[in-house]
């Protein structure tokens, strides 16, 4: 006799979760037509304003078509990958990228975690060596297609891992 479970609970589960993965991609769908709902409504967002970016502006009707043209579709993080630091990483050149971070600090030591997209530090952390343990520091940040990111070269610094989720 099989240790195997039968088919048709397996078939059971599998069915729920198809059935749940197929009403999350009808709610994603239907995203074009509620902001275009909203902006009929009120003439932009929900508060009947547009959003302002830099020098332009952003309506609801353009970020429907974004979501529509599925620029900023779902995607899935990748394994999780331990990093150098003082190396120069690059997430993708053609996709942006929101990287998760995870720094460990070495115990009873001053440290100054620093991050740096493109050349410019973008966060930094400062741990006191009056701590008696390792530290980890959790980070999370975009790195536009085509740059490189890094972590700044420290000796305070024990391991260090990161995961990518490619935004379009």
């Amino acid at each position: 006799m099989s240790d195997t479970p039968p088919l048709d609970p397996q078939l059971a589960v599998l069915t729920a979760e198809v059935a749940a993965l197929n009403e999350q991609l009808a709610a994603y769908a239907d995203i074009p037509r509620r902001l275009a709902a909203l902006e009929a409504l009120g003439g932009g967002d929900s508060f009947g304003m547009a959003t302002s970016i830099g020098a332009g502006t952003v309506t609801q009707a353009m970020l429907a078509a974004n979501v529509a043209a599925k620029l900023l579709s779902p995607g899935v993080y990748s394994a999780r990958t331990l990093r150098v630091p003082g190396e120069k990483f690059l997430a993708s050149a053609t996709k942006h990228t929101f990287v998760t971070l995870e720094v460990t600090a070495k115990a009873s030591t001053a440290t100054v975690i620093g991050i740096r997209v493109g050349g410019v530090r973008i966060a930094f952390n400062e741990i006191p060596a009056a701590q008696a343990f390792a530290s980890e520091v959790p980070f999370g940040f975009v790195v536009p297609a085509g740059l490189e990111w890094e972590i700044e070269a420290n000796a305070g610094i024990k391991e260090a891992a990161s995961n990518y989720l490619f935004l379009n």
